[in-house]
């Protein structure tokens, strides 16, 4: 017979066992799950890295590298700033892959014609420095007939009327009649007056130019301006209202231009209107001989006529007191004249460089980051160029007038009756085939370039003392300098470390730019001082120069005799 005892403890070591075999199980569940998780995470690493280095080796390709800050950071692709070649000349004969490319756009813009119709007549011409690259004339300047436009034919180009304005303003400052771009309108026409319910301080000029403004779009007359005048005009905007903050975001105002025409042009001028100085200050010294505001009985013999839909000619409009913000013509040959003036600052002589080169900087940059604005440019990132475009449109005319100063090159485009087009040809589309060509034509004349100057007296071995700029203590080593195509290479130790920089020659025989770039350098890197001023010493009487200094590095080199 069983003892309590006895009872007891077999209870008790029952239990216990059964405990034993739930926690064993729970224990090889939790096994196989964590067996089975770290296998997951270890296949999904590896994936991952495989993903990754795919798309290194794919960027590498491309010429990217991919960079992280830390571990769990995602890979971010560095994009070397890419190369742009100095706008050399062009040979006579056009290399082969530019000449592919301007044939390429001119097949894009003749397929834009509707050949039935033989509308509209499109007039194109691409510039480069001096000379036309592409001037092409396509369907007909009225409708169902043959009547091919040509460069001297007539077209309206609407709103590239605005960069008369500005080009107006900017020779005003420079000729002292305005104090500063940024004073406000008001100061030069203290009648003017509109609403501002955001800030308490005026607009400035600058800000109208620019559309920057916050003005409204069209004015009090809107187009039906034929009785408009200065002073009803500026009575009826008293009781209008700003539409933005002014400087904070770009907003289009027809009225804004004509407003800097006719305010400045009636104080600052001696009975002189805008159309009288624009047509004495610009088109002539431009000898744009077939531009300006209102077209004329003899004009008719080579205009490309504007049409309604159903192929019935369409009436001009007549703009009257907004005829700065839109009513101007001119043809393409004119188109280039004007062009010209742009691509190239520094070889006209009608402005001051400096003001054509501010009017063409970006005054704001829109969230998609390659659209910009400025005066009165709309402008966009385009192959690695910032080109600056103006469009117009009046009646049934469509134009577009764009430049990229940075390459010398420029376009002109116009069309007369747009309701005709198989397809809209647009400056992007032009462009998009033409920069990477061009950019890869002054590439291959780069490379192949000569030094401009006899490199003799500057080639040879120097020594060369570099100074610490804190410790000020010095070190020494050895220089040499050699001739390449066309620039000078310099290459020296310190810290057993190769040192190279390339001295290029800017006009001066003694005076050369230093540059420290690599082609894996970012644009940010390539713009935090790394160009230099390099200063050769006169020459002795070996016709060598006896040294050289790069203040900028605080070093110093002589040459060392044979």
């Amino acid at each position: 017979m069983a003892s309590v005892e006895n009872l007891v403890i077999e209870s008790i070591t029952f239990k216990n066992s059964r405990a034993v075999r739930i926690w064993q199980a729970i224990t090889t569940v939790t096994f196989i799950v964590a067996a089975v998780v770290t296998a997951l995470l270890i296949w999904q690493v590896l994936k991952d890295n495989k993903q990754c280095t795919s798309k290194q080796n794919d960027n590498e390709k491309n010429g990217g590298i991919l960079t992280s800050a830390s571990k769990t950071d995602p890979p971010k692709v560095f994009i070397p700033c890419a190369r742009q070649p100095s706008p050399l000349p062009l040979p006579d004969s056009i290399p082969g892959n530019l000449t592919r490319a301007l044939d390429k756009i001119k097949d894009l813009v003749e397929s834009a014609v509707n050949q039935t119709a033989q509308l509209p007549a499109i007039s194109l011409n691409l510039f480069y420095q001096d000379r036309v690259l592409l001037s092409e004339h396509f369907g007909s300047k009225t409708y169902r007939t043959e009547n091919m436009p040509n460069e001297k034919t007539v077209y309206r180009i609407g709103s590239i009327t605005k960069l008369f304005v500005v080009l107006m303003v900017y020779k005003f400052y420079e000729d002292g009649l305005i104090d500063s771009l940024d004073d406000p309108l008001s100061k030069y026409y203290p009648d003017f007056h509109i609403q501002n319910p955001f800030t308490a301080r005026n607009i400035t000029i600058r800000q109208i130019a620019s559309q920057m403004s916050g003005l409204p779009r069209e004015a009090p007359c809107f187009y039906t301006c034929a009785n408009a005048t200065t002073q009803n005009q500026l009575e009826a905007l008293k009781n209008r209202s700003l539409v933005l903050p002014p400087g904070t975001m770009p907003s289009y105002s027809n009225v804004g231009y004509t407003l800097l025409a006719r305010l400045l042009s009636e104080k600052l001028l001696n009975n002189q209107t805008f159309e009288e100085w624009v047509t004495q200050h610009i088109l002539q010294p431009l000898n744009m001989t077939k531009s300006g505001f209102n077209i004329t009985q003899d004009l008719l013999e080579n205009l490309a006529y504007p049409h309604h839909p159903n192929g019935t000619r369409m009436s001009f409009m007549d703009i009257y007191w907004l005829a700065p913000t839109g009513q101007m013509y001119s043809t393409s040959e004119d188109m280039v004249k004007l062009g010209m003036m742009f691509i190239q600052p520094s070889k006209q002589t009608l402005f001051l460089p400096g003001s054509l080169w501010e009017m063409m900087y970006p005054m704001s940059i829109a969230p998609d980051g390659v659209t910009l604005w400025g005066s009165p440019w709309e402008m966009e990132f385009q192959e690695n160029y910032l080109v600056r475009s103006k469009g117009g449109a009046i009646d049934s005319y469509v134009t577009s007038f764009a430049v990229v100063p940075e390459l010398q090159v420029g376009m002109s485009l116009m069309i007369s009756s747009k309701d005709f087009l198989l397809r809209r040809p647009r400056n992007w589309d032009i462009f998009n085939i033409l920069l990477p060509a061009l950019n890869e034509t002054l590439i291959e004349l780069e490379d192949l370039s000569q030094f401009p100057i006899d490199s003799e007296p500057y080639i040879g071995n120097y020594t060369l003392t570099r100074t610490d700029p804190l410790a000020r203590t010095q070190q020494t080593t050895f220089a040499q300098v050699v001739g390449k195509k066309n620039f000078l290479e310099v290459s020296y130790y310190f810290d057993t470390k190769l040192k190279q920089f390339e001295a290029h020659y800017i006009g001066k025989r003694l005076i050369f730019q230093a540059r420290f770039t690599k082609p894996s350098f970012s644009c940010r890197r390539k713009r935090l001082g790394q160009f230099e001023d390099l200063h050769f010493l006169p020459f002795n009487e070996d016709d060598l120069s006896p040294g050289f200094e790069l203040p900028g590095s605080l070093l110093t080199a002589s040459r060392v005799q044979p």
